[in-house]
C-alpha cells in the first residue's frame, strides 16, 4: 500500500510542472491576441476525417458532359483559397457588368 502511494506521488511530481516553469510561461491576455474565428463549413460541403490525416472538406459535383458525380476533397487552406477566388470572380463579373451597362458604346454579352 505504501509502495503504491509513493509511486503515485512520484508520478504526480514528474507530471506536474515546477513553480519556476509556471512563472516562465507568459499569461494570456485578451487585449494582445484576438480569438481566431471558428471555421464554418460552407453549404454543400461536408467534413471527411481519415485516420491520421487532417480533416478534408468534400462535395460531389456533376461535371459537364457526364451523369456521374465526382467527389472533390480539399484541405481547409485549399477550401478557404477556393472560396476567396470564387468571391473575387463574382465581384469582378458584377463590377464589369455595372461599368459596361453605363457606357454608350459598350457591348453586353
Amino acid at each position: 500500500m505504501i509502495r503504491t502511494a509513493l509511486t503515485v506521488l512520484l508520478v504526480a511530481g514528474a507530471v506536474l510542472p515546477s513553480p519556476e516553469a509556471a512563472s516562465q510561461v507568459p499569461p494570456l491576455s485578451a487585449s494582445n491576441e484576438s480569438p481566431q474565428p471558428v471555421f464554418k463549413v460552407p453549404v454543400g460541403w461536408r467534413v471527411k476525417i481519415l485516420r491520421g490525416e487532417e480533416p478534408r472538406y468534400c462535395r460531389k459535383d456533376v461535371r459537364l458532359g457526364s451523369r456521374f458525380a465526382k467527389e472533390e476533397c480539399l484541405t481547409r487552406d485549399q477550401l478557404e483559397l477556393r472560396l476567396q477566388l470564387e468571391a473575387d470572380n463574382v465581384s469582378r463579373v458584377s463590377q464589369g457588368a455595372q461599368i459596361c451597362t453605363s457606357a454608350p458604346g459598350c457591348v453586353n454579352y
